[in-house]
């Protein structure tokens, strides 16, 4: 019979006989077998008997180092399947230096509720009537009187905030003195924008009309239109049937809160954006789930421009099956050194390749040189081996696709 390491192999056996129709017996002798061609190979035994391929013990996500260089490189393609960028509007696209939240705060302590800067990190981004009844059921109002205090904590609030912001005085501004341009250029390539906010609708109106916004976005909401504020995502839900969008991994959320970032994973959308212009840090937003961290919303890169897919079609292949066949007989010519990658563990492989003018320089970590040394003689990435290198999508043949005659 099996060692004890080996038992699970025995009890395999059992269901190969059931499901199979093998001889149990023939199994163990199998396992027999095995076992010491295995142990002398150093190789650790698993259920069936098999040394595990190595690069899928490796951790989940591979130690992949990039420069500067390659991240910029990387970086330029961050919004190029996307159909729409839905941004808050306190902190994201509006420069009001956080004066939504000093006012609520004053509204709740003005009318006798404890409510301290630290309590109110928590509530950045969350609808107002909300907060108000977190801190207000906090302090110890009677259900009795809930509704009526958050009814008057909620008047003063308006209030106060339509007259900081509308002021002649008022300082609210764009975050970016060229937000809108960049708006228009993101449209010019095919992206939508919209903002949503945790604003009353009268002050969300007020500020898109104050600062244009209403002659560049294509739609604006408020979380007053929907059942729930964030992180619920009905917002965003809302926002893709008046744009109509159909999928909601070419949706990306921007904002400056944790509820921002909340609300877009809720939402299920495929590039959630966090921003370093309003409330929260970039360990926050990153731990609540931000795919990336930036500034401010208009560093993000302008895509490419998309190609109008009606323009294009594929040829009828019924009978390119021998073209097909010649071609891969054909030696292949490498044209372009672009389309190149070196790889290496050593400072002079790394030179090797920029000198060549490689596309891709990659330094392993698997021989002779350092992360640090590898990386400042030119190396665009490091990983530990060379097959931590993510595999590429199958590529189509380009010689059986072409372009329609447009003259």
């Amino acid at each position: 019979s099996c060692q004890p390491s080996w038992q699970v192999a025995g009890v395999f056996s059992v269901f190969v006989v059931m499901f199979c129709g093998s001889s149990a017996a023939a199994v163990r002798r199998t396992c027999q077998v095995m076992k010491p061609l295995l142990h002398a190979s150093g190789a650790t035994p698993t259920m069936l008997g098999l040394a595990p391929r190595s690069f899928a013990s490796q951790p989940p996500v591979a130690p992949i180092t990039f420069s500067p260089r390659m991240t910029q490189k990387i970086a330029r393609t961050v919004l190029q399947n996307i159909d729409l960028l839905v941004c808050d509007m306190a902190g994201t696209v509006v420069q009001e230096g956080g004066l939504v939240y000093q006012v609520l705060q004053r509204s709740m302590t003005e009318n006798g509720l404890k409510v301290s800067d630290h309590d109110m990190e928590h509530w950045h981004g969350a609808k107002k009537e909300a907060v108000i009844e977190h801190f207000a059921r906090q302090s110890g109002i009677p259900d009795t009187e809930l509704e009526e205090t958050i009814l008057k904590i909620s008047d003063a609030f308006v209030n106060s905030i339509d007259k900081a912001y509308f002021d002649d005085a008022s300082s609210v501004s764009h975050i970016d003195a060229g937000l809108l341009g960049y708006f228009k250029q993101l449209q010019s390539v095919g992206i939508k924008i919209a903002l949503n906010t945790g604003y009353p609708k009268n002050i969300q109106e007020g500020l898109v009309k104050r600062l244009a916004f209403d002659k560049v976005v294509d739609a604006y909401i408020s979380a007053y239109e929907v059942p729930e504020g964030r992180p619920f995502p009905y917002m965003i839900h809302r926002l893709m049937e008046r744009l109509h969008i159909e999928d909601v991994k070419r949706v990306a959320k921007a904002g400056d809160s944790v509820r921002d970032i909340e609300e877009g994973r809720n939402a299920g959308c495929g590039l959630v954006i966090g921003v370093l212009s309003g409330a929260d840090s970039s360990e926050a937003l990153l731990a609540a789930g931000a795919d990336i961290v930036c500034n401010v919303v208009t560093d993000l890169p302008m895509p490419r421009m998309r190609r109008d897919s009606s323009l294009m079609r594929l040829p009828d292949l019924s009978d390119k099956v021998t073209k097909a066949q010649q071609i891969t007989k054909t030696p292949v010519l490498l044209e372009d050194v672009k389309r190149v990658a070196k790889a290496g563990d050593s400072v002079r492989d790394i030179e090797e390749g920029r000198n060549a003018g490689c596309g891709l320089v990659i330094g392993v970590l698997s021989g002779a040189d350092s992360s640090e040394a590898l990386l400042a003689a030119g190396a665009d990435i490091v990983c530990n081996v060379v097959t931590d290198l993510p595999m590429p999508r199958m590529r189509r043949d380009s010689s059986l696709l072409r372009l329609p005659d447009l003259s």
